[in-house]
């Protein structure tokens, strides 16, 4: 029997397939079964997909963008900095209307700073969902907001296709 390390992170990916008391191994002998079965696995290929993605399809990418490189949820925040700049006079309504909710889902591209702590107050973790650090909020006319960090491979493609209809300029690191 050999003996194999694992990251925290992948211990805790073989957890969700994990029914009752299975054992590390026993979840993997399973998944390894269930993909001997269906031949070999196709793989996403980061080059077309734009995405890197693991098998729960947690996107690593990073983006390209003014000069930065970045992961999805700064890559947000500094999209919307960028238009709040070059946009003089924002109020959250336009923000909003300019960066609908859609874009991201359930809690929606942006929120009121206060709204965004309110989150974090009423988590059982005090788990943050938005950038509420003083310098990551966004001050409009009426007040600051704050930018969701909830960003992954389901809604990242559209927010990013959304940004490039106002002319930002984002591109995929093909590094990775």
């Amino acid at each position: 029997m050999e003996t194999i390390k694992i990251s925290d992170e992948t211990y805790q990916r073989l957890g969700v397939y994990a029914r009752g008391f299975e054992t590390p191994d026993s979840v993997i002998t399973r998944l390894l079964d269930y993909f001997d079965l269906q031949g070999e696995p196709e793989l996403p290929d980061s080059k077309t997909t734009g995405a890197i993605q693991s098998q729960q399809g947690r996107s690593y990418a990073k983006y390209h963008f003014e000069g930065q490189l970045l992961g999805k949820g700064r890559l947000v925040l500094a999209v919307i900095k960028s238009y709040c700049q070059k946009h003089a006079d924002l109020s959250y309504e336009a923000l909003k209307d300019a960066f609908p909710d859609h874009l991201q889902g359930s809690l929606g591209v942006i929120a009121p700073l206060s709204k965004a702590i309110e989150i974090v107050e009423k988590s059982p973790r005090k788990q943050r969902r938005h950038f509420i650090k003083p310098d990551e909020m966004v001050s409009l006319v009426g007040g600051d907001i704050a930018v969701c960090t909830e960003w992954g491979a389901g809604n990242i493609d559209n927010f990013i296709e959304h940004a490039k209809s106002y002319g930002c300029e984002i591109d995929l690191d093909r590094e990775e």
